[in-house]
This record gives structure tokens, C-alpha cells and sequence, in this order.
């Protein structure tokens, strides 16, 4: 565990023109963390923030020089430059700062580092080969229009005292060196985003009665439960499994007695891919995203087997096999 306290001005002076003088301590606890057999550094960061009007960023200089970053988008890896584009006659000034989802990656080809995040839309990549975190942005209005970034309001000047971001937080997230590019870190960045999900179930009905030597007419069941077959569950199950590490499974969901599973392609060049469900399929559509079939798919011993073109989205609506 690491902590300190920033003395940080209170917020803007009355104009607007400088930070005021007066000071408020801002008390930082983080809290680093290694996992055996599990790659990355683990990071949790808690705040008490009394100030207002400030910008508090977590940076890592990775000492990796590349053109580009690969940032994790909606559906997509997308690819930016670092090198800010000419801004001659534009009305806002270019900014490195951008949106990301799971993580961040600079990659000279060879080695590249990832910033990984769960909840912290807004990431800063920089030529230096720096990568910064923005943890709290603290703002009180919606748009302002003497910025000197901006000649003009970006909308609407109303004031958002909220947004300030007063009180406590905690903010998680995670570093991964690693060789070659982004495609090495993705998965863990994901796993991250979606940590296993344990909950305690109750055994298997008649192995718990034999173990309370209780039997299935005891008139403390309110509901009698009958002793089932077989109480043996396989060692693992999937509902859905893909087997194109580039296929990333984005959403299942049912829909009537239909299963929709949506998944898109991170690469930029087609691929194939094998959707295997762990229960018996009458039928398998591709559909579009409204769920309006487009075509019938051919499904075999509970597989069906899709093109995915580059950055693109597939959906299938599949109907599970009625059980007797």
C-alpha cells in the first residue's frame, strides 16, 4: 500500500483566470497487487476529493516508441496516431486525450504495454511513449466559452455542480507488459472487465437430503423434493463458445424461446469462426441487430460456423431444441 496527500488549490479563482491560492489536501491511497500464475499488475487507487476544477491523472511512462496507439472501441481495436494532427484554422485545438473502453496499448512490434481499466472512458497516448489515466475530471459547467483551448462554448452554458465529483472514490486498474502487440493483451484486459462471478448454489437436492439424513417426505420440506438420478455435474460447461481467438463474444441475451448471441471481429481482415452451444439447436438464423432474419444457417452437432468480415458484427438468434 502506498500513501500520500497532494496539496491541490481549492478550485478556480472568482474570474476564472487562475487557480486560487488557498490550498485542501487531497489523500491518496493505492493499493499495488501481483496474483501468482497471472500476468499483470494490479492497482486499486482511493481518493477523498474536496477540491473542485482540477484534473487528477495517473501516468506511466512505458519507454516505447510507437506511431500509434491501439485502444479498445466499441466493436472495434481502433488504431490512432500520437502525432496530433495540424490544427491551423480550427476552431478547438487538437487533444491527446480519447476514449477507450477496457484498455490502452502502445506496441513497438516486439514489446508493447498495456493500461487496463475497469470504468475510465478517458485515457491520454503520447510520441513520449507515456500513457495517462485520467481518474477524476473535475468540471462545473456543461460548457464554458473562455477556454483557451476553444474559441467557442461546445454547447450549452449551464452549470453542473455535480461534475465536480465531490467525496470518495475508487478507481481499479491494471498494467500488462507484454511481447509483441495489442493482440496479447486484450484477453486479460476483458477477463479483467469480467472477473469470474462465484455464488454459493445448493447441492444437488438428494445428495443434500442423504448428507442431512433427511428423507424426501420429512414433513419439515415444505415442498418435497425428489431424489434426482444423477447428481454428478460435468467438471465444465459452456452455453456458448467461440474458437477464433479474434471473435470477441459481446452479448447474449434471450428473446422469446430464441438465444441471441452477438460477437464481432477485432481483426481487420475476415474471419471464420465456430459457435458451439452446450445444449441441443432446432434451428440457427443469422440476424440483424433488430433480429430480423437474414439467413438460415446449417447447424451441426450444435455448431454453426460463420464469416465474419473485418470490424464487422455478427448475430445469431438460435432456437434451442425442445426437451421431452
Amino acid at each position: 500500500a502506498i500513501r500520500w496527500t497532494l496539496d491541490i488549490p481549492r478550485g478556480l479563482t472568482a474570474d476564472r483566470s487562475a487557480r486560487a491560492a488557498e490550498t485542501t489536501p487531497l489523500p491518496i491511497t493505492t493499493r499495488v497487487m501481483l496474483y501468482a500464475h497471472t500476468a499483470g499488475v494490479f492497482i486499486e487507487t482511493h481518493v477523498h476529493n474536496a477540491a473542485a476544477d482540477h484534473k487528477l491523472t495517473v501516468s506511466f511512462p512505458t519507454g516505447i516508441q510507437a506511431s500509434a496507439a491501439h485502444v479498445d472501441e466499441s466493436f472495434l481495436i481502433a488504431e490512432r496516431d500520437l502525432t496530433p494532427p495540424d490544427s491551423t484554422g480550427w476552431v478547438e485545438d487538437p487533444s491527446p486525450l480519447m476514449h477507450q473502453r477496457t484498455f490502452t496499448d502502445l506496441s513497438d512490434g516486439s514489446r508493447g504495454f498495456a493500461v487496463i481499466n475497469r470504468g475510465l472512458p478517458s485515457v491520454e497516448a503520447h510520441p513520449t511513449g507515456e500513457i495517462a489515466l485520467t481518474l477524476l475530471r473535475c468540471v462545473g459547467w456543461l460548457s464554458r466559452d473562455d477556454l483557451w483551448v476553444r474559441r467557442i462554448a461546445a454547447g450549452p452554458l449551464v452549470p453542473t455542480p455535480g461534475a465536480q465529483c465531490q467525496g470518495d472514490y475508487t478507481f481499479a486498474y491494471a498494467l500488462l507488459p507484454h511481447a509483441g502487440d495489442w493482440q496479447q493483451a486484450f484477453a486479460t484486459a476483458h477477463h479483467y472487465n469480467a472477473p469470474l462471478y462465484a455464488r454459493r448454489a445448493d447441492t444437488h437436492p438428494g445428495l443434500e437430503l442423504r448428507e442431512m439424513n433427511i428423507t424426501r417426505d420429512d414433513p419439515a420440506l415444505i415442498t418435497p423434493i425428489p431424489f434426482p438420478r444423477a447428481g454428478v455435474l460435468a467438471s465444465d460447461h459452456s452455453f456458448v463458445s467461440i474458437d477464433h481467438p479474434l471473435l470477441m463474444l459481446s452479448a447474449v441475451y434471450r428473446s422469446g424461446d430464441d438465444l441471441i448471441v452477438r460477437a464481432y471481429n477485432l481483426a481487420r481482415e475476415e474471419v471464420t469462426g465456430r459457435f458451439t452451444f452446450g445444449f441441443p439447436v432446432a434451428a440457427a438464423h443469422l440476424v440483424e441487430l433488430a433480429e430480423t432474419a437474414i439467413e438460415a444457417l446449417t447447424v451441426t452437432d450444435q455448431t454453426v460456423t460463420v464469416a465474419v468480415r473485418g470490424a464487422g458484427v455478427v448475430t445469431l438468434k438460435v432456437r434451442p431444441q425442445a426437451q421431452d
